[in-house]
């Protein structure tokens, strides 16, 4: 699913049977054009997790994998342009949910 964030473009999905490498893969294709952030989440749990951006943008990835992870289990890490983790126990779509929460603006 693709959407925006201001001038962010957004793209969250769910791919059912891929592993960590093919996550990591699609998201690396997805934000090399500007201004992609890319969070791609395999399905059945325990299901492997990927957070990406573009080159320009300021956005952490480390950062919200550790906040996914946090609410979701599992374990990860990565730098700031790419994070990566597995063991999510949660469903697929409220992990998603959870990344659009974490990247609304706050009023």
């Amino acid at each position: 699913m693709e959407s925006y964030l201001g001038e962010i473009r957004l793209v969250i999905a769910s791919l059912p049977g891929w592993d960590a490498a093919g996550l990591k893969l699609i998201a690396s294709r997805i934000v090399e054009r500007p201004g992609h952030v890319a969070i791609l989440v395999g399905d059945p749990a325990p299901a492997p997790i990927v957070v990406a951006r573009s080159a320009e943008l300021r956005l952490d990835s480390g950062a919200l994998l550790r906040q996914l992870v946090e609410r979701h289990g599992g374990k990860g890490g990565g730098r700031p342009e790419l994070a990566q983790g597995g063991g999510i126990t949660s469903a697929a779509a409220d992990v998603l949910q959870s990344a659009r929460n974490l990247l609304e603006p706050k009023a």
